[in-house]
């Protein structure tokens, strides 16, 4: 539904903190169901003299049902749609705390970002990473952040406004 929040309903996205956990060695998974989700990054390299150099990360969602990889594409299908701003946010914030543990200063980091999850389209802007005020806990400032938004937010009223 497009409009305002629903204001009886509760704020799933405030919860995200309590489904996210961090293991021995301090890389942060999520739980959502059955799945626990882990952080991966696509190293991006560019040319830099005579060999390329890694000048950027893409941040993505490695899904798993009792330790057994599963396709992004099946689990995201597999989300209610209630729950896909819940969803979406708590990958946002795995790939923020698991900055970090890249190993790799300096990296600039690509996010997909969808804004038809949100349910009042007056907030997605906010949404988007680099909007968000607390960048500099991850060791992160906004000019490190590069979003891209996927394709099924082709549409035109949503790109515009934001």
């Amino acid at each position: 539904m497009i409009g305002r929040p629903d204001r009886q309903r509760p704020e799933r996205r405030r919860s995200v903190a309590e489904a996210i956990f961090e293991d021995e060695i301090g890389l942060q998974f999520g739980v959502y169901g059955e799945f626990r989700l882990w952080s991966a990054y696509q190293p991006i390299f560019a040319p830099r003299g005579r060999s390329l150099q890694p000048v950027a990360v893409e941040a993505l969602i490695e899904p798993r049902r009792v330790a057994t990889p599963v396709a992004p594409q099946v689990f995201f299908d597999s989300v209610a749609a209630k729950d896909r701003l819940f969803v979406e946010t708590m990958c946002r914030m795995l790939h923020l705390g698991n900055y970090r543990n890249i190993g790799v200063d300096g990296l600039t980091l690509f996010f997909n970002y969808n804004p038809m999850i949100n349910d009042y389209l007056g907030r997605a802007l906010a949404e988007m990473p680099g909007h968000q005020p607390d960048l500099g806990d991850f060791g992160l400032e906004p000019a490190m952040l590069v979003c891209e938004i996927t394709e099924q937010a082709a549409d035109e009223h949503v790109l515009a406004r934001l």
